[in-house]
């Protein structure tokens, strides 16, 4: 098994167990693609045909919005997953979000959040 067999290998396993999971989040080390895991795992999470999961993106800064919309274009390039097909994706930044009321999503992934 190659590099990228194994990273994707890890990437499945684990967007699994963030499904079997329903609340979890991921800690692997840079480079194994935690956002890579987050699209399979919206990929996984069971919907009706046609149906649009509305999917919350929180990170520390705007400059993040450019690079995941990146990722999901190398997403779609690597595994010919649209994952825009499906969901109704909104970013935001944390310092704003912390403040909304009476806002639902199906599904929110926060990014590089550490705990120390």
């Amino acid at each position: 098994m190659n590099y990228y067999d194994k990273i994707n290998l890890i990437q499945d396993e684990a967007s699994t167990a963030l499904i079997e999971a329903k609340k979890s989040t991921v800690h692997i080390r840079t480079g194994l693609g935690k956002t890579f895991i987050s699209f399979k795992a919206l990929n996984k999470i069971p919907r009706e045909k046609d149906q649009l999961l509305n999917v919350l993106f929180l990170a520390e800064t705007r400059v993040r919005e450019k690079t995941l919309n990146e990722e999901i274009l190398k997403f779609k390039k690597l595994f010919n997953i649209d994952i825009n097909e499906f969901i109704n994706l909104e970013f935001n930044c944390y310092q704003t979000a912390y403040k909304w009321k009476n806002k639902h999503f199906d599904v929110v992934i926060a990014d590089r959040i550490l705990f120390a």
